[in-house]
């Protein structure tokens, strides 16, 4: 080996697979479960050209948000300096809209139609257009919901320059992409590069108040939008359509909303989801599902840890959740109230992690079980659902266990 001191520049060129300007192929979707449009912008950050640790080299090749963020941040200062202290709404509306959407790219080719909102949401930032824009709007984005609250939304624009401006609107569609994939699976599909998630070009069809308005210096005019999601579409899969409103004013400005909906009801959507082996109850020694009337051997509050094994439930949410909760049930089916560490609120898909939900007999209020029978109800709060009715939850109900203790028997205790 050679000493650093010694040694020659080694130069590599690695092979530029997504090409500038598309969003990267690793780059996150957004959506939120209740179908809020995210991402709100893209900025660049994909092999970005950057400083580095001199140590180092003093530059680098990097990619990811810590080339994105700070990108977007300088645009905002470039904003603030042009347009003094405006709202934070403002300065995400400006932005938004006077962002250039791209096409669809799965990260080795690109496609004919725009890319969808929920991956390059307004599109591409344009510091340029945000600074100079005299059309100014009230919203960043538009939601249409699902199809069991799809309802009528409206937007405002306000003309902010010194002579009376005609504004055409109208409305370009992008892909429809399918969030689950065609083989029954309830958890959104992973993808590499070339080999994307299914999108198809149906998008939805929008109406408009009025697609002509005329706006006089200084003031605002709304216009009301609703949408008819695409049809002949697979429900199941949840189907996320979504598009841009597009606003040409004879002043020059070019500007578009981006709007998305869902093709399905989310209240329908599976959350705990029993058919690929995922939320059920099992061993910790064995790791195998328990079967009715297992033993188990608690250590309880005074016990020994020796020779003790648990009830371990499995989770495994196949979307996120506002609320989640396990409740401890006794032989005679009367609901004893939530396990310790729960219940527990706005759970995002992958927040239980690899090692399930162990149970070691106490409960919430910081009690613990005597030995006895029991059971565990799992309940996760369905999308959009109502937290008082119980229809409104995905249930899982575990077989029935038996608890005993190091101890050789156990009272109710209080920690």
């Amino acid at each position: 080996m050679t000493s650093k001191a010694h040694s020659s520049s080694l130069f590599i060129s690695e092979k530029n697979k997504v090409a500038g300007g598309y969003v990267s192929d690793f780059s996150q979707w957004g959506l939120t479960n209740e179908l809020v449009a995210l991402p709100t912008i893209s900025a660049p950050g994909g092999f970005m050209l950057s400083t580095h640790p001199l140590a180092l080299g003093g530059y680098a090749v990097e990619s990811g948000t810590s080339m994105a963020t700070p990108y977007f941040a300088g645009c905002i200062a470039l904003l603030f300096e042009a347009r003094g202290k405006i709202s934070s709404s403002t300065v995400q509306s400006l932005f938004a809209t006077n962002s250039n959407p791209n096409v669809f790219h799965d990260g080795v080719s690109a496609y004919p139609w725009l890319d969808s909102v929920a991956q390059q949401g307004a599109g591409l930032i344009n510091a340029y257009d945000a600074v100079h824009a005299k059309t100014v709007l009230n919203v960043s984005s538009i939601s249409f919901n699902d199809t069991e609250y799809l309802t009528p939304t409206s937007f405002s624009l306000k003309n902010t320059g010194s002579q009376d401006v005609t504004y055409t609107i109208d409305q370009v569609g992008s892909g429809t992409v399918y969030t689950l994939a065609n083989d029954g699976t309830t958890i959104p599909v992973f993808f590499d590069a070339g080999d994307f998630m299914e999108t198809t070009a149906t998008y939805a069809s929008l109406s408009f108040s009025s697609k002509r308005v005329v706006v006089s210096p200084g003031q605002t005019a709304v216009v009301r939008v609703s949408a008819a999601p695409p049809k002949g579409l697979n429900a199941s899969r949840i189907p996320i359509y979504s598009g841009y409103v597009t606003l040409n004013g004879t002043n020059g400005d070019s500007l578009s909303i981006p709007y998305l909906g869902a093709a399905t009801s989310m209240r329908n959507v599976t959350i705990l989801d029993t058919k690929h082996g995922d939320n059920v109850l099992k061993s910790s020694v064995s790791s195998k599902p328990v079967t009715a009337g297992q033993v188990f051997t608690f250590a309880g509050p005074h016990g020994a840890e020796t020779n003790t094994s648990y009830p371990v439930f499995d989770l495994l949410l196949s979307m996120g959740t506002r609320l989640l909760e396990i409740d401890a049930k006794s032989s005679n089916g009367t609901v004893l109230g939530s396990i310790a560490q729960f219940p527990q609120e706005f759970k995002s898909r992958s927040a239980t992690g690899a090692s399930g939900v162990e149970w070691q007999g106490y409960m919430a209020d910081g009690s613990n079980v005597p030995a006895g029978s029991y059971s565990l109800r799992v309940r996760a709060l369905k999308i959009f659902g109502d937290p008082a009715k119980n229809s409104d939850y995905d249930v899982v109900e575990t077989p029935w266990f038996k608890v005993r203790y190091v101890e050789g028997g156990l009272t109710p205790h209080r920690l």
